[in-house]
């Protein structure tokens, strides 16, 4: 008669298995800690990708947490904003945050130029922000060109701006054609 396998026998060639695996994936300089956080990442569903993703944002964030508390403000939130082509007033931000966090079961603060939000909250807003981007508050002249990309505002400036130099040019010429005509005298 088979004997059963021993507990040590069924346990010693999985884990003789993960050692072949793991040194067969080693890349030189790389330690076995690290091929187990990429283990441990993988059983989680997360991708080197992601990481990376999480890494730009996060350098974005610490750059414009001006104070250092972990946590950014409607004003700071707006200008991290522009590096992920998100254009919005500081109000519109500071909305747009409240509705995250009630969105979330958090409360908000009466004051929503008051909010604030911590990096994993930000994350997090970033990555969902298509649920809010339909917010639209009236806004100024003034506001609704902050709010727009910067190649937006040298257009609607432009527009403005080249027929009235056009005007100028207009009026310079005719001002100037009597000073030609005594000239021809």
């Amino acid at each position: 008669p088979e004997t059963a396998p021993t507990a040590d026998a069924t346990t010693a060639a999985p884990t003789a298995e993960k050692n072949e695996a793991k040194s067969s994936r080693a890349v030189p300089g790389e330690s076995i800690e690290r091929l187990m956080r990429c283990d441990l990442a993988r059983q989680h569903g997360i991708r080197e990708s992601d990481l990376v993703s999480l890494h730009y944002v996060h350098s974005i964030f610490r750059r414009y947490d001006r104070d250092g508390s972990n946590s950014v403000s409607p004003s700071e939130v707006r200008v991290a904003f522009t590096f992920f082509n998100i254009y919005m007033t500081t109000p519109q931000v500071a909305a747009v945050m409240c509705m995250f966090l009630r969105d979330n079961c958090e409360c908000s603060p009466d004051d929503e130029m008051s909010v604030t939000l911590t990096f994993g909250r930000f994350a997090v807003l970033l990555q969902n922000f298509e649920s809010y981007s339909f917010v639209q508050r009236k806004a100024t002249l003034l506001q609704g060109l902050l709010a727009s990309p910067p190649s937006s505002r040298i257009d609607v400036v432009s527009r403005w701006v080249f027929p009235l130099l056009i005007l100028v040019q207009v009026i310079f010429f005719f001002s100037a054609v009597p000073l030609y005509q005594a000239q021809e005298e």
